[in-house]
């Protein structure tokens, strides 16, 4: 999802796959080939979806890893029934075939 420096396409890809996203009606959906470093979220406001990801770290080469993006009213209900603190993790797993 993170374009090159030379490349003439879009720097904010996840509002565009948020935007697909929006259209289709989609709550959720794993994304592959986020190749952002450490972990964090992206919320696109416009579209209402929040993008999250888990990635190698700044010095490391990146990896093609996948990420999910949530509409956000279901993101907003995840962390209040997730109250994750410290070293506490919740797991998303995808899977297709």
């Amino acid at each position: 999802m993170q374009d090159r420096e030379e490349s003439n396409r879009p720097q904010r890809r996840s509002a565009l796959v948020a935007r697909e996203l929006a259209k289709l009606d989609i709550d959720i959906a794993s994304i592959s080939e986020v190749r952002f470093a450490d972990q964090g979220s992206l919320t696109e406001h416009g579209a209402g979806y929040t993008l999250y990801w888990s990635g190698k770290g700044k010095d490391e080469r990146r990896q093609p890893g996948v990420g999910f993006m949530i509409e956000n009213s279901i993101a907003n209900k995840l962390q209040n029934l997730l109250p994750l603190q410290d070293n506490q993790f919740a797991t998303l797993i995808s899977v297709s075939r």
